[in-house]
């Protein structure tokens, strides 16, 4: 029996065209591999299919949504994964309590007088102490993030210590020292962007009057002092443990 016979006898046909008149009535009819006959399909039925799916695709591609390729950094940050951590009742308290006139800020300050001959304390060295006393300790991780826009919770961000730190100039009375204090109290906190702020300044011992006995220090060798100025959201934490943290 010849290869065109048995494909008749078994009623298959491979990949589907008739070799003589038994299937010539049936042209142009094709078959999937290995399907009887009936279930057939015709060439036309099997282009205009495959054009009707590319052309869908196409149409689709050209909806906004779906285009991906040309996403800004904007966009695709909406769709970035953030890492989140529930706010605790206080500190939601501390941001829904607040008023315009009455911001929720803890601010205080830690004074240091330098010896004759040793060099103040700069921004680069509270730089690696900052990161030595908090970033090391994982309990001090909130001083990393912000409110997320949602509200509720706080959101991990990615700043370096100079987004936080920053070193004005010294004071040179204590009515400026007071006013600094006051404007930290009273300027508000964008807590979306940040949650804690300290400005470090050096300058001579006593200038800012934050140092009590300031003569006797001098009598002893001390001529310089070195003031840095911390303020915090009240949801951040409260004074106490900022400045056990500290």
């Amino acid at each position: 029996m010849s290869y065109t016979d048995r494909i008749k006898e078994t009623k298959l046909c491979w990949l589907g065209l008739a070799e003589d008149a038994a299937f010539s009535g049936r042209f142009p009819y094709v078959n999937w591999l290995g399907l009887n006959e009936e279930y057939s399909i015709s060439v036309p039925l099997v282009l205009g299919f495959i054009i009707t799916v590319l052309f869908l695709q196409r149409a689709a591609s050209l909806l906004p949504w779906s285009d991906k390729t040309h996403e800004s950094s904007a966009q695709r940050a909406q769709h970035t994964k953030v890492l989140r951590k529930q706010m605790t009742p206080i500190g939601k308290f501390a941001l829904a309590s607040q008023t315009e006139r009455n911001q929720s800020i803890i601010t205080f300050f830690i004074a240091l007088s330098n010896k004759l001959g040793n060099q103040p304390m700069g921004l680069s060295d509270f730089e690696k102490l900052w990161k030595s006393r908090i970033k090391s300790e994982k309990r001090h991780e909130r001083f990393g993030f912000c409110v997320s826009k949602t509200g509720g919770y706080f959101e991990k961000l990615d700043k370096s210590f100079h987004d936080y730190a920053s070193d004005p100039p010294h004071p040179d009375s204590v009515e400026e020292t007071k006013d600094r204090i006051v404007d930290f109290l009273t300027s508000p906190i964008d807590v979306h962007d940040k949650l804690w702020q300290v400005e470090l300044s050096r300058g001579n011992l006593g200038a800012s009057g934050t140092i009590l006995h300031s003569d006797e220090l001098k009598d002893k060798g001390h001529n310089s002092e070195t003031l840095a100025l911390f303020r915090n959201h009240h949801c951040l934490c409260d004074g106490v443990s900022l400045s056990a943290a500290v």
